[in-house]
C-alpha cells in the first residue's frame, strides 16, 4: 500500500486514532504526574518524620551522656568521702590503742568527781 492509495475516509480513521492516542497519552502523564507529586509530598513528610525522630534521639543521647558524666563524678566523690571516712576510722582505732592519748568522751557524758578531767594547755597567757 502506497501513499497514494490511502483514502480520506482511512486518512480520517488514521487521524481518530492518533488523536486518542494523544489524549491517553496526556491523560496518562497528567497521572503519573500527579502521583508523582503525591510520592513527593509523602517523602518530604517521611523526611521530616526522620528527622525530627533523629534530632530526638540524638537529645536523648546527649542528656543520657550528660545524666553518666553527673552520675560518675558523683561516684568518685563518693569515693573519696568513703576513703577519707575509712582513713579516720582507722586513725581513731589506733589511737584508741595508744595509751598516750586522751580516751575519747561523748558530748553530753557527765564525768563522775572521781573521773581526772582533762588535760589543757594554754598558750600565749598575760600575767594580770
Amino acid at each position: 500500500m502506497s501513499i497514494e492509495e490511502i483514502t480520506a475516509e482511512e486518512t480520517g480513521k488514521i487521524a481518530g486514532i492518533l488523536e486518542q492516542k494523544w489524549s491517553d497519552m496526556f491523560s496518562r502523564n497528567n497521572r503519573l504526574t500527579a502521583e508523582n507529586q503525591s510520592l513527593n509530598l509523602s517523602l518530604d513528610l517521611m523526611t521530616q518524620d526522620r528527622n525530627h525522630w533523629r534530632d530526638e534521639a540524638e537529645q536523648l543521647r546527649r542528656d543520657r551522656d550528660d545524666e553518666r558524666d553527673k552520675n560518675e563524678f558523683m561516684l568518685r566523690q563518693w569515693q573519696g568521702v568513703y576513703a577519707i571516712a575509712e582513713e579516720t576510722k582507722a586513725r581513731v582505732i589506733s589511737d584508741r590503742s595508744n595509751q598516750n592519748v586522751a580516751p575519747f568522751i561523748k558530748p553530753g557524758t557527765v564525768l563522775s568527781s572521781t573521773d581526772t578531767p582533762p588535760k589543757a594547755v594554754t598558750f600565749n597567757r598575760q600575767p594580770a
